[in-house]
């Protein structure tokens, strides 16, 4: 219910999923641990829960120049948020026409920024949480086990998603 009043998901002529952000931070979370708990069914060894709700979240390859690509965002927010006024380099890469910024784009942009700092504080702890997980699923040696695990990880994060948005 929580989605459709979000307007994250459509109710008619079936569910479709409208929001993928929604997807991931909502319905993911809980589609991963019904996952694990079917794992555990089927006597998937390798993990314990935490470390397998960890992986069908986030998978195990950290993604460190992603954090550089967001901070690098992050910069040019704070540059034309700092001088109130684009210039045709930053009001390319922001979308925004060239000048002086008027309060709703200023407030606008802080809002932005907020976001993406937090996003890039997420991403930290996520790689942290990759790079802990990485060596273990490595370490998992029944190949029907790793293959299961990575089927249930892209299960999560592509499919699930794209069958959704249909």
């Amino acid at each position: 219910e929580e989605g459709y009043k979000q307007r994250a998901l459509q109710k008619i002529p079936h569910v479709i999923l409208l929001n993928p952000e929604y997807y991931h931070q909502q319905i993911k979370p809980l589609l991963a641990d019904w996952v694990a708990l079917w794992m555990q069914t089927k006597h998937f060894k390798g993990l314990n829960q935490a470390q397998l709700k960890n992986y069908l979240m986030f998978g195990a390859r950290a993604d460190p120049a992603k954090v550089v690509e967001l901070q690098a965002r992050a910069d040019i927010l704070r540059k034309a948020i700092g001088t109130k006024s684009l210039s045709n380099e930053t009001a390319a890469i922001l979308k925004l026409p060239v000048g002086k910024l008027s309060a709703d784009q200023l407030t606008i942009l802080d809002e932005k920024k907020n976001r993406l700092e937090t996003s890039i504080e997420e991403l930290i702890k996520i790689n942290k949480i990759r790079q802990e997980l990485e060596p273990v699923v490595n370490a998992i040696d029944v190949p029907a086990h790793r293959k299961m695990l990575n089927l249930a990880h892209d299960y999560l994060k592509m499919f699930m998603p794209h069958i959704m948005q249909k």
